[in-house]
């Protein structure tokens, strides 16, 4: 502030103001970029967070089908086995 220079005004019986200087708003778009900076990672942060999460579940999911189907085609094999038997082929040969 310049000496002499006074900021200050009354304003009606209410508390004394000042009004802004070229400094303070500076200060306040500063503040209020920072503040926007802020609040843009914090919902970048929350929305990357949720995009791993439903990635993890969805590898689970798919570790589980692939489980599953393994253990379908096992149980096809088995099946296919007991319903068709194979001969057996020791003692069949020739010496």
């Amino acid at each position: 502030m310049v000496q002499g220079e006074n900021h200050w005004r009354t304003n009606g019986g209410l508390p004394a103001v000042r009004d802004f200087t070229p400094a303070d708003i500076s200060l306040l778009i500063a503040v209020g970029s920072q503040v926007a900076s802020a609040v843009e990672r914090s919902v970048l942060y929350d929305e990357t967070r949720q995009a791993y999460e439903n990635l993890r579940r969805t590898q689970e999911q798919l570790l589980h089908s692939e489980k599953l189907a393994a253990v379908g085609q096992l149980i096809s094999g088995v099946a296919h086995e007991l319903n068709n038997p194979s001969p057996p082929s020791w003692g069949t040969a020739n010496c």
